[in-house]
């Protein structure tokens, strides 16, 4: 089961952890912790804000369509799933992932449906699947690539090929499979008719970083130099008490800013060279 505000509030805590735990190394006395202690330190809380802050400001866009979802916003139809038809749903589900090289199905697939059954609801943004919510954007991350609708003799499902461009050279692509009623013509053609105006929508559009690779290549390592130059200027002037906590932000903000630069330079060199080698 997916759990968006709970996935935020998570991340969240490590953010904050992270806000407190970088400029707090620099709080410590020199020898009052070994120096590796002081080190970890450092780096999970750099990590900490990085990611955790990514993260977190991905789940917070996870769980504000969740609750569009339930409030109504946004739906485009809802049905409800009884047992008997939830099993011959999983029997078509194993069939399609057991097909050459069929995508993973990204929902949590209970084995068995509850008496009253199971509520499927579709919004603009997003799928509910009794208590399973899975983002899908109109436009955004995942992106749509494909829809399908599959059926046998006793189920019939939507089938959603999802990309995900964390990293433009090595991108992920998953499924997302959930039942429709068998002989509900109208409802698939309205959900099919939905997601092939989103993979219209998002077609060929690369993320902003990649439509000019070598311009952000040239400010990312822009940036790097700057956030370098403040990080060892904060280190230079960190015994200058008459700054105060001056020297402290500097190096705070040159190593958090420093290496999210570098992340991006990293993936957008690789990007180019990816291309270099593609065009011989």
């Amino acid at each position: 089961m997916r759990h968006p505000r709970r996935a935020r509030n998570i991340a969240l805590g490590f953010f904050i952890f992270g806000l407190i735990a970088t400029p707090g190394v620099f709080l410590i006395q020199d020898g009052s912790i070994p120096t590796a202690w002081h080190t970890a330190l450092f780096i999970a809380g750099i990590m900490s804000l990085l990611f955790g802050g990514v993260l977190a400001l991905q789940q917070h866009f996870e769980a504000r369509a969740h609750e569009r979802l339930l409030r109504g916003e946004g739906v485009i139809a809802r049905w409800r799933i009884d047992p008997l038809a939830w099993q011959a749903f999983l029997g078509l589900n194993r069939q399609a992932s057991a097909e050459k090289g069929a995508l993973l199905n990204q929902l949590t697939l209970m084995k068995e449906a509850p008496p009253g059954g199971i509520e499927i609801i579709v919004a603009r943004d997003g799928v509910l699947v009794g208590g399973d919510f899975m983002h899908v954007p109109f436009r955004g991350t995942p992106r749509v690539e494909s829809v399908f609708r599959l059926r046998n003799d006793q189920s019939a499902c939507i089938e959603l090929n999802l990309y995900y461009p964390s990293a433009r050279y090595s991108p992920t692509r998953l499924a997302l499979r959930y039942p429709i009623p068998v002989r509900a013509e109208d409802l698939a053609a309205k959900l099919v008719a939905h997601y092939q105006a989103s993979e219209l929508a998002t077609r060929g559009k690369p993320g902003i970083a990649f439509r000019k690779p070598k311009l952000f290549r040239n400010i990312s390592s822009i940036i790097v130099l700057l956030c370098a130059a403040s990080f060892a200027g904060g280190l230079l002037l960190k015994e200058n008490h008459e700054l105060g906590d001056l020297p402290l932000f500097m190096a705070v903000v040159g190593a958090v800013a420093g290496i999210g630069a570098a992340i991006l330079l990293l993936i957008v060199q690789i990007k180019i060279m990816v291309d270099r080698k593609a065009d011989g």
